[in-house]
């Protein structure tokens, strides 16, 4: 079977490096954004691999349920379509990860989701982001993309391979907008603003936000979405 760095060799006239054939491939995946992060030195990777590829999909929710266009908040809404676009990265990543087995080059996927105990996950997708340029840590403590805002799902595959990254973000850029901050009923959004290195529980208390999340969720079998600190973030209005 011809590669498919060959493929588009011989499609192009052209040679095409591995960043090259990355590209051309996302412009057919069900990708918002997407970049490369050098992973070097980033806070508990431990995977041996040097670069990550972070994707995310944004969502987004009809306006009779989106409170940035004056509708009213549904969770069983917001959690279809965080499930939609669920499913759209996921198949993003099988096709990033194939197209690597199949050049040869090793990857890995880490898994998302977080140690129930600890809340911390295996890999943290979020840094990964920002070393791909993607956006920054927002108050809340979620991604803001540059673009989407914080309404995205995101997701890495790593490689170790030589391939450019990105200028890595290392500061916020909400500027003097608390909206997030105001928008959890709890408190739980702690307000400052995020630069690279702050631990997360200086912006949110993860544990409280979580087991609150249980319990309002209690009825549903599973833990509430909220995300009202997501939605109330005024670059979702880019959607």
């Amino acid at each position: 079977m011809v590669s498919f760095v060959r493929r588009v060799e011989r499609s192009r006239g052209v040679a095409l490096d591995l960043y090259e054939a990355l590209k051309h491939l996302m412009r057919g995946l069900p990708v918002s954004g997407w970049g490369v992060a050098d992973i070097t030195g980033i806070p508990g990777n431990r995977t041996g691999f040097t670069r990550a590829i972070s994707m995310y999909r944004a969502h987004d929710l009809a306006a009779q349920h989106d409170p940035l266009r004056g509708g009213s908040y549904s969770e069983e809404a917001f959690h279809a379509a965080e499930l939609e676009a669920q499913r759209d990265v996921r198949a993003a990543v099988e096709g990033v990860r194939s197209m690597l087995e199949r050049e040869g080059i090793a990857c890995r996927v880490p898994a998302r989701g977080q140690d129930p105990q600890t809340l911390v996950g295996e890999f943290s997708h979020k840094l990964a982001a920002t070393r791909a340029g993607l956006g920054w840590i927002g108050r809340s403590s979620l991604l803001v993309t540059r673009v989407h805002g914080p309404r995205v799902v995101l997701h890495s595959v790593l490689l170790d391979a030589a391939i450019p990254a990105a200028e890595p973000v290392t500061g916020h850029r909400c500027g003097s907008c608390v909206a997030c901050v105001e928008a959890c009923p709890y408190g739980f959004v702690r307000g400052p603003a995020w630069e690279s290195g702050m631990d997360r529980d200086l912006l949110l208390d993860a544990h409280g936000c979580s087991e609150k999340r249980v319990e309002i969720g209690e009825p549903l079998g599973r833990k509430h979405e909220c995300g009202l600190c997501m939605l109330l973030c005024p670059l979702g209005s880019r959607l």
